[in-house]
C-alpha cells in the first residue's frame, strides 16, 4: 500500500507515460536478478502411499469445495461474503471509471492523487485495526461502512478536486480497518483444518465481483456519466451498513476476542476446532 501511494504521487508529479517506462525498466531488472539466482539441486522421493490418480485428486477437490460452500452458506459467513462481493463490485466499478472521473476533476494529476489517497486510506485503516478491535464488531462495522459511503459519495459530488481527493482517502480508512478486523475474526473462529476450503470459496466469489463491476461501471458511465456512477459505487457501502443494521445477529456481534464458532452458527464443536 505504501508503494501504491507513492506511485499515485509520481503519476501526479511526472506523468503516467514516464512511470510506465520506469515500470518496464524495473521489471527488466527484476527478471535479470531472478536469472542470476542459482538454487542447489534437491532430491525428491515420492511417497507411494500418498500417490493419487488424477481422478482421485479431482474427486477430493470437489468434495472439499462442496464442504467449503456448505460451511459458508449455512452460517453468518454468507453475509460476510455478501459484504465482500459488494465491496469488490464497487471497487471494480470505481477503478474502471476513475481515469474519466479524475479527468473531470482536473486531469492525470488528480488521478494519481486519488490513487495515492486510496492507498493511504487503506494503510491508515489497516494500522488502526488493533485499536478498533476494542469495539463491538457489529456496531463498528455499521458505523464504518456508513461513514465510508458518506465520504465516497461526497467525494464524487463536491466541486473542488482537493476536497474530493481528501474525502476519497477518508472513505478508505474505515474500509481498511474493517477488512483487517473481519479477516482476523474469520481466521480466529474457523477451524484450521477447513480454513483453506472456506477461504477459497469466499475469496473466489468476492474476486469474481471485481471484473463484473468494472464492466458494468464502464458501460453505465458511458450512459450516465462517471460522476454519477462513481457516487453510486460508493453508496454500495451504505447497503452493507443497512444489511448489518437490519440483521439482528450481525448487529449484536461482540468484540472480536469474544467470538467463537458458535457466534457464526458454524457447525463445529470446540473440540473439533482444536484439531491440527
Amino acid at each position: 500500500m505504501i508503494f501504491n501511494a507513492v506511485g499515485g504521487v509520481l503519476v501526479a508529479a511526472i506523468g503516467a507515460i514516464v512511470l510506465f517506462v520506469a515500470d518496464s525498466i524495473t521489471f527488466a531488472i527484476t527478471a535479470g536478478l531472478f536469472f542470476l539466482l542459482t538454487l542447489p539441486a534437491g532430491s525428491y522421493v515420492p511417497n507411494e502411499n500418498k500417490a493419487k490418480t488424477g481422478g482421485e485428486k479431482i474427486k477430493n477437490y470437489m468434495k472439499d469445495l462442496k464442504e467449503g460452500f456448505s460451511i459458508v452458506f449455512h452460517s453468518l459467513l454468507a453475509v460476510f461474503l455478501f459484504g465482500s462481493i459488494i465491496c469488490n463490485f464497487a471497487l471494480g466499478a470505481s477503478m474502471a471509471i476513475l481515469p474519466s472521473f479524475a479527468d473531470q476533476k482536473g486531469g492525470a494529476g488528480v488521478y494519481g492523487l486519488l490513487l495515492a489517497a486510496e492507498s493511504t486510506g487503506v494503510l491508515l485503516g489497516s494500522l488502526s485495526a488493533t485499536w478498533v478491535g476494542r469495539f463491538k464488531v457489529g456496531h463498528f462495522s455499521i458505523i464504518a461502512f456508513a461513514l465510508g459511503a458518506l465520504c465516497w459519495v461526497s467525494a464524487a459530488l463536491v466541486p473542488w478536486s482537493s476536497v474530493s481527493i481528501f474525502l476519497f482517502g477518508m472513505a478508505w480508512i474505515p474500509i481498511g480497518a474493517t477488512n483487517v478486523l473481519l479477516g482476523a475474526v474469520k481466521q480466529s473462529v474457523i477451524p484450521v483444518h477447513v480454513l483453506g476450503r472456506v477461504s477459497s470459496v469466499t475469496y473466489s466469489m468476492s474476486a469474481v465481483a471485481m471484473p463484473i463491476g468494472s464492466i458494468l461501471g464502464g458501460y453505465l458511465a458511458s450512459l450516465f456519466g462517471s460522476i454519477i456512477i462513481f457516487a453510486v459505487a460508493g453508496s454500495g457501502l451504505l447497503l452493507i451498513s443497512i444489511v448489518w443494521t437490519v440483521h439482528p445477529k450481525l448487529r449484536k456481534l461482540p468484540e472480536s476476542k469474544d467470538m467463537t464458532s458458535s457466534t457464526f452458527n458454524l457447525a463445529f464443536s470446540e473440540k473439533r476446532e482444536s484439531i491440527n
